[in-house]
């Protein structure tokens, strides 16, 4: 079962994207805050990380950049996604290790595509 963590600082963000991936077959789960984010990964280790691109506290660039100085066992696939599009924002989180930087909204054929692409790297990184 893919595991999926969202991070966005609103609530009714984080219960929609939960609620769609448990229907759908994910194991997912919810935080409010890039801090919490970060200690639900180390602990968790999600397949996919779902983070919206400005937190309270934490950009998605930030969160990424310390998320992945860390050593974890596998390398979660990364979006960010954000209500409001900046080229500098945009170019950070490519930088800071981003798989997909998309705008808000989605669609359902978007989200369970990267489902499916932190499917496939999980299973590369474990293939025998």
């Amino acid at each position: 079962m893919i595991k999926v963590l969202v991070i966005d600082d609103y609530q009714e963000h984080i219960d929609t994207l939960v609620g769609t991936l448990n229907i759908y077959g994910c194991e997912a789960r919810g935080v409010s805050s890039g801090a919490e984010g970060l200690a639900i990964s180390r602990e968790w280790q999600p397949h996919l990380i779902i983070c919206d691109g400005l937190l309270g506290n934490m950009r998605a660039w930030q969160f990424s950049y310390q998320l992945l100085a860390e050593e974890l066992p596998t390398r979660p696939y990364l979006v960010a996604l954000t209500g409001f599009d900046s080229k500098l924002q945009r170019v950070l989180c490519e930088e800071c290790g981003y798989d997909e930087y998309i705008n808000k909204p989605i669609e359902l054929s978007t989200l369970l595509g990267w489902v499916q692409k932190a499917r496939v790297r999980f299973e590369q990184n474990f293939a025998f």
